[in-house]
């Protein structure tokens, strides 16, 4: 089936890009073909780390026809298009679903869907901007993915989303939950200052032997969380 697939978080700084790119290495290392595009114009990780490997189109949301490559591309091939959504594209995706395109028609019409995942920090500000985005996409064919970044601590510290009514609406819409695993603060640090994609990083010489291990270790485990939600993905 042909699928939009929108790495959402809205607020800076909650990992999406990161979980983005681990979904782009994913993909690349067991052959699955995708599309794939960048929407932060002033700090596009997708292009920076994988476009030498994959064409990363670079998306201006302030602009009406801004998914219209993305679209016209879904509409010709039965294919992925992953877009990494950049800080604060809440607004821009409201008048995507809204406008005169209609996102949940335009999908219908290519008989496809769109996959929302919503990656979380413990935040106040996050678990609502993920209630936000459950109302944006409420008339648009769209399967939900949960993820719990942790980095801010394990799957138990996430209790301001537990208990929210938020969890409730998003489980029933069949969202699949899934928790990113945490990489060392300093080891990421290296990756992004040479502009290491993950998959390199398990043999590149500049890492040391234990470090290239930590990141074939997280890897594993980011392809098992990543598993659990393979049907919409």
């Amino acid at each position: 089936m042909r699928r939009l697939i929108l790495v959402h978080g809205d607020k800076g700084g909650v990992g999406k890009s990161v979980f983005a790119r681990a979904m782009c290495d994913s993909y690349l290392r067991n052959g699955t073909p995708v599309n794939a595009y960048d929407s932060d114009k002033r700090n596009p990780d997708l292009s920076r780390f994988y476009g030498k490997r994959v064409p990363v189109g670079l998306l201006d949301l302030t602009s009406a026809t801004a998914f219209d490559t993305v679209l016209d591309t879904l509409a010709g091939a039965d294919t992925r298009a992953i877009i990494d959504l950049a800080a604060g594209a809440g607004d821009a995706l409201h008048r995507i679903i809204s406008g005169d395109i209609r996102l949940g028609e335009a999908l219908s019409d290519m008989s496809a869907r769109a996959t929302v995942v919503y990656v979380l920090s413990r935040s106040r500000p996050s678990v609502a901007g993920l209630n936000v985005a459950l109302q944006d996409f409420k008339d648009v064919p769209a399967d939900w993915v949960v993820v719990r970044n942790n980095y801010f601590g394990e799957q138990d510290k996430f209790t301001r989303y537990a208990a929210s009514n938020t969890r409730k609406d998003a489980l029933a819409r069949g969202a699949v939950e899934l928790d990113m695993p945490e990489l060392l603060d300093d080891l990421y640090d290296d990756l992004d200052q040479g502009s290491v994609a993950f998959m390199d990083a398990t043999t590149a010489d500049k890492l040391t032997f234990t470090n290239r291990r930590r990141v074939k270790s997280w890897l594993e485990r980011f392809d098992t969380e990543l598993a659990k939600a393979a049907a919409v993905l």
